[in-house]
């Protein structure tokens, strides 16, 4: 009757408990979740070659896929859902694009055609449950448009995913119209881990919210390692409501780590938005993110914006972020990390703005506003740009209003309406000011603040003179001397 921890429940020491055991069809490993043990399919069943009597798709015969026309065979085929999956070269497939609109043409697989179609179409609550390993090859020319009158799960290649995996994967000239819930890759996905994905020139218009480049729906206890999307564009048409994502609409108890996105426009996107997760829910971590020019146009009166994620419920982990761009819009409280912080404790450090941020109500650096069920404490964080709100005196450098601390932050910026851009509300003493710089300083001074401050050791006590530095870590971190600093291994 005692209770596990997660990793206990999934450590070896619970292999054979009754839940998962059932007579060996399942697999536990360590700290992963339990998978199914499949025996693997015969070819003939999928419309593939092969030796006869050999079964494919396990994990040490994996079912391999070699050209388009063999793609094109395992469409809709649910003898796949739950196998192991792997590329054996680049696919490019034909246009599937009107000669004179550019609309994309099929709602319906045209396989004979060569033109793209997903693996698995999952409106009928179907799951991708096995691996796919793109071996680091592509997947080129991507063009796809849901029917009218799906109502959910539209994922562009494995429909939803509960517990599979997908690497080491290219995709790119991605063309995608969605209906609802929809995500180049996924859509639902439940324990997903998604690692060493590239993605580059991806284009995304869904009719209505919840959707995401990479996934869209709810990602719950997904692993998100290693990703990067470059020359991304993704707009929705109705918006209220919504949570939209760059990487995915949103999220519960996931983990978002060494993402690299560069050159992204986010049009339109609705209440609850933000580059990596519209929301996020349960204490999920982003760790190692780097945004450059960035693009995001939120829809007029929208609710929450921010760079890194819209809103954060139940708490949250937010470290060693860079990003740079603008966020510009009739949209009520924009924030270059996160917009909103309604309830539980939410950390923010070593983080490095560089985003121009206009809006209607609240805009502020780092965070914008809070409510009184929430604490935001953020130490070691850096930013630097303009901010300029419609409502007068509601610009804040740095954060609009929490309670919590704020701790050896920097701020430069000469248009906030707001002399102190630290503007919040205190618990009682635990209160740290920032060291306000401003915008007058020469770009000389501007270099030394990053020797001085920035990769200084961090401080040793709760001080609230800022004389110690920032403390970005090295090891995560590089900096020249010369350059701005930028983040390692992206």
């Amino acid at each position: 009757s005692s209770v596990l921890t997660y990793n206990e429940f999934t450590d070896d020491k619970t292999k054979n408990n009754v839940l998962f055991d059932l007579e060996g069809a399942f697999a536990v490993q360590v700290g992963d979740l339990p998978t199914i043990n499949f025996e693997g399919i015969l070819p003939s069943s999928v419309g593939l070659s092969g030796s006869a009597g050999t079964k494919y798709g396990t994990r040490e015969n994996p079912l391999i896929i070699n050209s388009v026309s063999e793609w094109n065979n395992l469409y809709q085929s649910r003898s796949i859902y739950n196998l192991h999956l792997m590329l054996s070269d680049n696919l490019t497939f034909a246009s599937n694009l009107d000669s004179v609109s550019g609309e994309i043409l099929n709602t319906t697989p045209m396989s004979s055609t060569n033109t793209y179609n997903p693996l698995i179409e999952s409106p009928d609550g179907i799951y991708f449950t096995g691996e796919f390993n793109g071996d680091h090859f592509s997947l080129s020319n991507l063009q796809f448009k849901f029917a009218s009158g799906n109502s959910s799960h539209e994922g562009g290649i494995f429909g939803s995913s509960f517990g599979g995996l997908v690497k080491n994967l290219e995709i790119k000239d991605v063309k995608l119209d969605t209906n609802f819930e929809g995500g180049v890759l996924l859509s639902k996905n439940i324990g997903t881990t998604l690692k060493n994905l590239d993605l580059s020139d991806i284009t995304m218009s869904s009719i209505s919210g919840n959707s995401g480049l990479i996934f869209g729906d709810q990602g719950t206890g997904v692993n998100i390692n290693n990703i990067s999307i470059d020359s991304g564009h993704m707009s929705i048409v109705q918006n209220f409501g919504s949570e939209n994502g760059a990487v995915g609409s949103s999220s519960r108890d996931s983990h978002f780590q060494n993402i690299k996105i560069d050159n992204i426009t986010l049009s339109n996107l609705g209440n609850y938005s933000g580059v990596i997760s519209g929301l996020s829910q349960g204490k999920s971590q982003f760790h190692q993110i780097q945004i450059e020019n960035l693009n995001y146009l939120p829809a007029a009166s929208s609710f929450v914006h921010g760079g890194v994620v819209g809103a954060i419920k139940d708490g949250g982990f937010i470290k060693d972020i860079y990003v740079q761009g603008s966020i510009s819009g009739n949209s009520r409280y924009n924030a270059g990390i996160q917009g909103y912080n309604q309830r539980g404790e939410s950390y923010i450090e070593n983080v490095f703005v560089e985003l121009d941020i206009t809006g209607l109500e609240f805009c502020s650096g780092l965070q914008s506003v809070a409510t009184s069920f929430t604490n935001t404490f953020i130490s070691g964080s850096f930013y630097n740009g303009s901010i300029n709100c419609t409502r007068v005196g509601a610009d804040f450098g740095l954060i609009y209003s929490a309670s919590g601390s704020l701790k050896n932050n920097f701020w430069v910026d000469d248009k906030a309406d707001n002399a102190n851009s630290c503007h919040y509300t205190s618990n009682g003493d635990d209160v740290y000011p920032c060291l306000e710089i401003f915008d007058d300083l020469v770009v000389d001074d501007v270099t030394n603040f990053y020797d001085d401050y920035m990769f200084k050791d961090a401080p040793t006590s709760e001080s609230s003179e800022a004389s110690n530095g920032a403390g970005f870590s090295s090891d995560i971190w590089f900096y020249d001397g010369v350059n701005k600093p930028t983040l390692k291994g992206l």
